[in-house]
């Protein structure tokens, strides 16, 4: 999997969430590119993550929305896949396998992956799983 990660590009918007994104860049293997697009214009919070994370550049922006937001990360990410992430979840990062494993299946051919949630309605996890058969 380890040679997937210079293919991939993590973005994560984010809006005066100091407290938590320290914590969720630190749990991101330090191969995988980080742009972090943060919409309150804090000036330190750039500063002190690009100094803590070599890995990771964050850009300033005023507050114009997550899809506002996210267009403007993807434009600035270099790499073949990007990943958008919010800074409050929980993710395994050994399940970025899953990721490659059904880009591959696809051959590319798509413009967005979703994941499929635990803890779901049935149906909808019936309708995800038909998708990817």
């Amino acid at each position: 999997m380890i040679k997937y990660y210079k293919d991939l590009t993590i973005v994560i918007i984010t809006y005066k969430s100091d407290e938590i994104i320290y914590k969720f860049i630190k749990k991101i293997p330090k191969k995988i590119k980080v742009i972090v697009v943060e919409n309150s214009i804090n000036i330190f919070l750039k500063k002190k993550l690009e100094k803590k994370f070599n890995n990771t550049k964050v850009y300033l922006r005023r507050n114009e929305g997550v899809a506002g937001s996210l267009n403007f990360g993807v434009k600035k990410s270099k790499t073949k896949y990007v990943l958008h992430l919010s800074p409050d979840l929980d993710l395994n990062y050994n399940d970025i396998k899953y990721f490659f494993k059904y880009a591959e299946i696809l051959k590319d051919d798509f413009c967005a992956l979703g994941p499929r949630f635990l803890k779901t309605k049935k149906r909808d996890t019936y309708r995800s799983i038909r998708v990817l058969k």
